[in-house]
């Protein structure tokens, strides 16, 4: 007789069920890996809960505004917080959230950069912000005339034009998902225009957001601005729908490489208020219409996001799946089915690996990373998960002055940066600057007539990293 063909182990953790799939050295079957991922993202969103509520239970659910990209791990995010609403209905459980879903589109007219190629100044594509953006996926600061983003009944079918999350809606068709286009933040008073590219104000909203990131100056530029703007979009959604929480769908990959590049790219010092969760600071017109478009609130103690509870100039950012890996989120989705039984999967289809660079015109210092974290991630995912651990264990300092202040370095201080939002570091700024020999006219004193002091307001509104990107 023949060798008997060689059985599959048993899960590891339910010991029923044949163990097909390998979690972390752990031979497990499909519900205990669902099981596993699910219960990872839901742990991280009880300690959001808990820091969040304040001292007696809220009168209603929170609301959370959730950033979905269309990529694989905010769509694993939106399965996973929906799957655990509908279990708390179902168990006549009191259900402790709502979810807002949002989608920034990057609504690029491609006639215009085309148009700006073929010009004596040449310029690659517009971005295309990948899931890692989550958000990430930027809307004029929401009124009470204009609403950010609105879900209206199509007079026809036939004729209503393709949304970009249709097919998402089909998955998910219980969940309004809010598609706001990126053109509408161009006109926020959120982002300190005046420091970025001039805009062509003459085109409709579309062409002038192509056009703007056409007068970037790389392929990283755009890509780095695209996701800082479609930040500022979540935060006026956040604040149109009255959400105190923004719910990204950042893995633990995602958020390396996100450390990474945010290094590389000079904004180190905002690394804990980028990468890890908590409380943000919101630029006051966000939060507060009434107020001068021009003041800015500052930071909060060293990792300010100890108080319980939400208040009026912050909120709170969190990525659930910061303890699980990309990989594993594919193999997630790769086994659940949505509401309406369609396995989700087939949102993804499967994508030929990446071939090797044959030029590095057109690829951003995001994608770079991105590629180098796809193999350490396969081969050492303990490297990864401790880049994610070190950066936890920075504190959130508010920036500081020592030695000569300038009244524009006063002026300066504790401020946000015009971009990114995170708090200036003037010193640090003027450091690195010096080191490595560039001569900024406002940095090296740009002098107001009468005084000899550098103008307050033209210096330092974005931080190094903001100001390498816009900067041609």
């Amino acid at each position: 007789m023949g060798a008997e063909t060689a059985r599959l182990p048993l899960c590891t953790r339910c010991k029923e069920q044949d163990g097909i799939l390998d979690l972390r050295s752990e031979a497990v079957c499909e519900t205990c890996f669902a099981s596993f991922i699910a219960s990872k993202a839901i742990k991280r969103l009880e300690v959001l809960q808990r820091e969040t509520r304040g001292p007696r239970l809220p009168s209603r659910p929170q609301r959370y505004l959730l950033a979905l990209s269309r990529g694989p791990s905010s769509t694993a995010l939106l399965h996973i917080l929906n799957e655990n609403v509908r279990r708390q209905r179902e168990r006549n459980q009191r259900v402790k959230f709502e979810l807002v879903v949002a989608f920034v589109d990057v609504d690029v007219d491609d006639g215009v950069v085309q148009k700006r190629t073929n010009s004596s100044d040449p310029v690659s594509s517009a971005p295309v912000p990948s899931d890692s953006t989550t958000a990430t996926d930027a809307v004029e600061v929401p009124s009470s005339s204009t609403p950010i983003s609105t879900v209206t009944d199509a007079p026809e079918e036939a004729t209503r034009p393709a949304s970009p999350t249709d097919s998402f809606t089909a998955h998910f068709p219980e969940i309004p998902i809010h598609n706001i286009p990126l053109s509408s933040i161009l006109s926020s008073p959120a982002v300190d225009w005046p420091s970025l590219p001039i805009q062509n104000t003459s085109l409709p909203p579309s062409q002038r957001l192509t056009d703007f990131f056409s007068r970037l100056p790389s392929a990283s530029a755009r890509a780095d601005v695209s996701r800082l703007l479609t930040r500022h979009a979540l935060f006026a959604a956040a604040a149109e729908h009255d959400c105190a929480v923004v719910l990204l769908g950042y893995t633990t990959t995602a958020l390396a490489e996100l450390t990474l590049s945010e290094a590389a790219k000079g904004r180190g010092f905002g690394i804990p208020w980028l990468v890890n969760d908590g409380a943000f600071p919101l630029p006051r017109t966000v939060d507060s219409l009434s107020s001068d478009a021009d003041t800015d609130i500052t930071f909060s103690p060293a990792n300010g996001d100890s108080t319980p509870g939400v208040t009026p100039d912050k909120i709170q950012i969190y990525s659930p799946l910061r303890e699980i890996f990309r990989k594993e989120v594919l193999t997630y989705l790769s086994i659940v089915r949505s509401p309406v039984g369609h396995p989700l999967a087939d949102l993804f289809p499967p994508s030929e690996a990446l071939g090797a660079v044959v030029s590095h015109r057109d690829l951003s210092l995001d994608d770079v990373v991105s590629r180098y974290f796809l193999g350490v991630e396969a081969s050492y995912p303990s490297v990864v998960a401790n880049v994610v651990r070190t950066t936890g264990k920075l504190n959130r300092a508010a920036p500081s002055l020592s030695g000569a202040q300038t009244d524009a370095d006063s002026g300066v201080a504790g401020r946000q940066c015009g971009l990114c939002g995170v708090g200036l570091d003037p010193l640090g700024d003027e450091r690195w600057k010096g080191e490595i020999g560039e001569a900024d006219a406002l940095t090296l004193g740009a002098a107001d007539g009468e005084h000899g002091n550098i103008r307050e307001g033209k210096r330092n509104r974005l931080c190094y990293g903001c100001d390498r990107s816009v900067k041609a």
